[in-house]
């Protein structure tokens, strides 16, 4: 199955996309392709107003998917994307830049293995990723970014009661954010997140119940970064938090749901060091 699609309108804005998608007649391996490129020139403020200098705005997207059922109950599936953009910073309206830009790269890639026992009553899924992001500010005062997030999930889901569901599992990330070229707003840095979930889930006809806990792990790290004074340091935190809730479906279209529960926000970079020696000053 092929599908295509082009679009055009005020401010040469043009959209061309296209995409692919097709499987073996045995259903067992399937792979599906899509693109998409994006322009915009510059705009006129208010829709009738001045022109903005500077505004225009570009990118362009491919993404590939692909699964494979070697066996019924056990799937391998495959994601990969890729993302990029280049805009126009003219900054304030009254004084636009007609020089300053963004770029902004993406990449994301994925492995995940779906599998069940004989009698599907035990299901388990186990998942890698890798992240890229780059950004980049081309100015008199340019500067270049670079975050790498990396990672894996695994979790099991077990019968219980008459007809709960019990899913347990654990987690792992790694994020390291790099200061390149003239960026001066936060030190490089180190974040390893680990953490172990739980959660019960329980149907009773229309209303299901359930009730969940997570443990978290997290220890971040500052390194010594090109263009600050920064003093390494690291620190490790620990917290455990849950949520439990249910679920009323009243009708086939309506669901009404209720949930409460706990959360965990680690600290950043700039919070763990305190203060940051910038050529433009300190930082708190």
């Amino acid at each position: 199955r092929a599908v295509a699609g082009a679009e055009y309108g005020s401010f040469e804005h043009t959209l061309l996309r296209a995409g692919y998608s097709a499987a073996t007649q045995d259903d067992r391996f399937g792979l599906a392709v899509a693109g998409r490129t994006f322009s915009r020139d510059d705009y006129t403020i208010g829709g009738s107003g001045p022109t903005l200098v500077n505004s225009a705005y570009r990118d362009s997207a491919v993404s590939l998917g692909m699964r494979f059922d070697p066996v019924p109950g056990h799937r391998l599936s495959a994601v990969g994307s890729s993302f990029a953009a280049e805009a126009g910073a003219p900054g304030m309206v009254n004084d636009p830049d007609p020089d300053a830009s963004t770029q902004e790269t993406h990449r994301y890639a994925s492995l995940a293995y779906d599998g069940a026992g004989p009698d599907g009553k035990i299901s388990w899924r186990a998942a890698v990723y890798h992240a890229f992001h780059e950004y980049d500010y081309i100015s008199e005062w340019g500067m270049v970014t670079e975050t790498t997030t990396q990672g894996g999930r695994i979790h099991v889901a077990l019968p219980t009661f008459a007809a709960g569901r019990l899913t347990v599992g654990g987690e792992l990330e790694r994020i390291k954010h790099r200061q390149k070229e003239g960026a001066f707003n936060s030190p490089d840095t180190d974040y390893d997140i680990y953490a172990l979930f739980a959660e019960e889930r329980l149907p009773l006809d229309r209303l299901t119940l359930y009730l969940g806990t997570r443990y978290d792990w997290y220890r971040g790290k500052t390194l010594e970064t090109t263009g600050l004074d920064v003093s390494p340091d690291r620190e490790t935190f620990e917290h455990a938090s849950w949520r439990g809730g249910a679920v009323y479906d009243a009708a086939d279209w309506l669901s009404l749901r209720a949930a409460v529960g706990t959360g965990f926000r680690p600290p950043v970079a700039n919070e763990l060091t305190g203060e940051v020696i910038t050529p433009f000053g300190a930082i708190y």
